[in-house]
């Protein structure tokens, strides 16, 4: 999947099938994500949408990983729950 990160404040994130996308706001390393909305095809596998749904709205930090352009969503436990790389 891919999620692209808009200067106005919102992101979309396309699986293949469905697309997931809402709003972001932070700074520094603290980032929260709302309004999510979602298209509702049915789909051989609807992991990513609905773990994406799941997570995303836990999420309050994040910073670069050890491999470069790569970065981690922590929630408030500071458990890493999802990474995603820059392409």
């Amino acid at each position: 999947y891919t999620i692209e990160f808009m200067a106005d404040g919102t992101f979309s994130m396309t699986t293949g099938c469905n697309n997931v996308g809402g709003k972001y706001s932070g700074k520094y390393v603290d980032i929260t994500f709302s309004d999510m909305m979602s298209t509702r095809m049915m789909c051989p596998d609807m992991e990513v949408e609905n773990t994406a749904q799941k997570v995303l709205p836990t999420v309050v930090a994040f910073g670069e990983l050890a491999n470069e352009g790569t970065y981690g969503f922590y929630d408030a436990g500071n458990n890493l729950v999802m990474t995603v790389a820059r392409l």
